[in-house]
């Protein structure tokens, strides 16, 4: 006789829900610091809210610590998943017991379970923990390392109760893992039809045929009905170098996306900036570039916009291959490799412009590199409406500061980003109680969602140095790669730029500084440091130093092993926020683009230098006439060409193939106004 055994075990679970009044932001977490010590999937139930409502983002705030017992030496994936369960079951054995042998009599229980599909969210490479376990270089043992990801593409599969995994491939030591979900109520910048694996787990090289045909096969998948636009997103990491090739961790490889066997998409799987990792030092080869990931980084998310090769209602095979290459051995290469279509309905904005990220000044660890810092703030702007961004205004702010205001002009389509930095911002009269930095996109007014628009963060003030310093700079074994500047913050003048020469040298520089703010950095042109692991060039010295009486002593000695750049910012004479009242910003005007008298306030023109084409954008009041002329620099009309019912946001084009090379003056005019802007020609 056979017994069916069907068990739902409710246990008491870490997941917690709490409501925000901010934004109508609801935070749940799921792992709440659960340790990952050995090779297995770290399952924990996942609460979330049912349907009812609509969210413009979503977002995943992963922390990675170390586990109980300290942090692993060893760099290993971490992967984030949702698994979804299908609607189908199966089944396994687990126990057989002989009732009786004549004749032979069984009692099987088996084990009914729902069959799940993996969706990877998130992969992070864990760092080289040694210095994290026993709390050296900087580090203290409650280290933790936030890495927040966009999840809004899968807010279909969070809701109810989701078994959330984090799979964590090492061993001994290990890490924690603490998952937060924000949930931010609004209206998503498009809606998700479906999410469709095409490939997603570990997959071994042997040759290209082998790896591209049958390791990874092809996969035929529907394009929904009343799908609008579609993208495959890719997270691939190569891992493996023990041959000829140092192929798949050490060695850059093409991705190619194939639909019906023809390539419609492609990337490089690397990571060229590990040398500027956040998490720095580390204890082991982190410098090194790799396959798409670094020791105590995330590996990079690829979306591949595919809405003109795919048609809704039709079927179409899918395939992921990497870049033949051929290799000899003894260790295999592979890739770590998820690739999703996912498909969406039409935008549900034509204009939204959002502050995504305030870089600098900011006291999050994923900025380390930048901060602390009082000079030129950094922000991060991102464009969520179907119309391209050309142009954005942009407020910025400590809390008890005064404002300033920049005009920022680019171009940037939908899910396109672009870092900012913005003018010499004076933290005079600033609340140096507690430090809150604030920027805001203004303008264009237009924005169809607002809520995005503003961004604040906590900052911590940089060191007050003494006025008269040393640096002591001794080279190591290869001079030429390391470089170091002084730099006049507010007049943006360079006082000092030393480029190693002679090896194992030390080189003194004096300097009695006026007050003010002022960066140091310290540049190596291959990305691995003056620290002598682990290619064995000998240590160098980078040392500040302040004076006592006629001589100096050590005032802060700067790591060498810091990869890229390394960078301290600072001031002399005051204290930041309380220093001298630098010229005050002023507002941008737009109060006189009510009509057309203001023409250049109203229309853009980019890119400068532009090359083949130059575009105009339009944000008129009202439908208009317009007409373009262009003359070279020695009076003659080169181009000319007139714009009818231009309507009141609408981007012109002009082709400017065909002009040589050089300087134009390019006049805009709407019959009663105008205006004349020099544009730079480059093929």
């Amino acid at each position: 006789m056979k017994k069916i055994l069907l068990s739902l075990v409710l246990a008491a679970s870490a997941c917690t829900i709490s409501k925000a009044a901010v934004n109508d932001t609801m935070k749940i977490r799921v792992h709440d610091h659960v340790d990952m010590t050995t090779y297995a999937n770290y399952d924990q139930k996942g609460y979330f809210p049912t349907t009812g409502k609509t969210y413009n983002k979503v977002l995943m705030n992963f922390t990675l610590g170390c586990a109980s017992g300290g942090c692993s030496d060893w760099d290993y994936d971490v992967h984030i998943q949702i698994m979804n369960n299908t609607g189908r079951y199966d089944s396994n054995i687990t126990r057989i017991d002989t009732l009786s042998f004549s004749p032979l009599t069984l009692d099987t229980v088996w084990n009914v379970y729902q069959v799940q599909e993996a969706y990877e969210l998130a992969r992070v490479i864990t760092p080289y923990g040694g210095y994290m376990r026993t709390g050296t270089n900087g580090y203290t043992n409650s280290w933790e390392h936030r890495h927040m990801f966009d999840v809004t593409d899968f807010v279909g599969l969070l809701k109810d109760t989701v078994n959330m995994r984090s799979f964590f491939s090492g061993w001994s030591n290990g890490f924690d893992v603490t998952l937060d979900f924000y949930f931010i109520e609004g209206t998503p910048n498009r809606n998700v039809i479906s999410i469709q694996n095409i490939f997603q787990g570990g997959a071994g090289y042997p040759d290209a045929a082998t790896f591209n045909s049958i390791n990874t096969p092809s996969k035929n998948l529907l394009v929904p009905l009343g799908t609008k636009l579609a993208k495959v997103r890719v997270i691939p990491t190569g891992h493996g170098f023990d041959n000829d090739v140092n192929c798949a961790e050490f060695c850059p490889k093409m991705y190619y996306i194939n639909l019906n066997g023809n390539p419609i998409a492609s990337d490089n799987i690397w990571d060229d900036q590990c040398g500027m990792n956040p998490v720095f030092p580390q204890a082991g080869t982190w410098i090194f570039d790799r396959a798409n990931w670094c020791p105590g980084k995330r590996a990079k998310v690829f979306e591949n916009d595919i809405t003109s090769f795919v048609t809704a209602g039709t079927s179409y095979d899918f395939d992921f291959d990497v870049e033949a290459f051929s290799w000899t051995g003894s260790q295999t290469p592979s890739y770590s490799i998820t690739a999703q279509l996912i498909t969406y309905g039409d935008y549900s904005f034509n204009v939204d412009a959002e502050l995504s990220e305030i870089v600098t000044p900011n006291t999050h660890e994923d900025f380390k590199r930048y901060n602390p810092t009082s000079s030129n703030p950094i922000v991060e702007i991102k464009n969520n409406g179907k119309n391209n961004l050309t142009s954005a205004d942009i407020k910025y702010w400590a809390n008890g500061a005064d404002p300033c205001w920049y005009h920022w002009t680019g171009l940037l389509v939908f899910g396109q980003t672009a870092r900012v930095q913005l003018p010499f911002y004076d933290f005079y009269h600033m609340d140096t109680l507690a430090p809150v930095f604030n920027a805001e996109i203004v303008y264009p007014t237009n924005d169809e969602w607002s809520y995005n628009n503003k961004k604040s963060v906590a900052f911590a003030m940089p060191p007050t140095y003494p006025s008269k310093l040393e640096i002591w700079f001794k080279t190591n074994a290869r001079p030429t790669e390391n470089t170091y500047v002084l730099i006049n913050e507010v007049t943006g003048d360079t006082l000092k730029k030393f480029i190693g020469v002679t090896a194992n040298l030390l080189h003194k520089d004096t300097f009695d500084l006026s007050p003010g703010n002022y960066s140091f950095q310290v540049f190596d042109i291959y990305g691995d440091g003056m620290n002598d692991f682990p290619l064995g060039q000998g240590d160098g010295v980078i040392q500040i130093r302040k004076f006592v009486g006629a001589s100096t002593v050590a005032y802060l000695s700067l790591e060498k092993d810091f990869g890229t750049k390394n960078t301290r910012n600072f001031t002399v004479g005051y204290r930041t926020g309380y220093g001298d009242d630098y010229p005050a910003c002023f507002a941008i005007d737009h109060t006189d683009v009510t009509d057309l008298t203001a023409l250049d306030k109203l229309i853009t023109v980019y890119p400068n230098p532009a090359s083949n084409e130059l575009f105009l954008d339009c944000t008129l009041p009202k439908a208009s006439n317009i007409s373009v002329t262009v003359t070279n620099m020695v009076g003659e009309q080169v181009m000319m060409k007139d714009f009818k019912n231009v309507n009141k946001m609408e981007l012109l084009q002009l082709n400017t193939a065909s002009l040589e090379n050089g300087i134009y003056l390019v006049k805009v005019s709407n019959g009663t106004n105008s205006f004349n802007t020099k544009v730079m020609v480059q093929h």
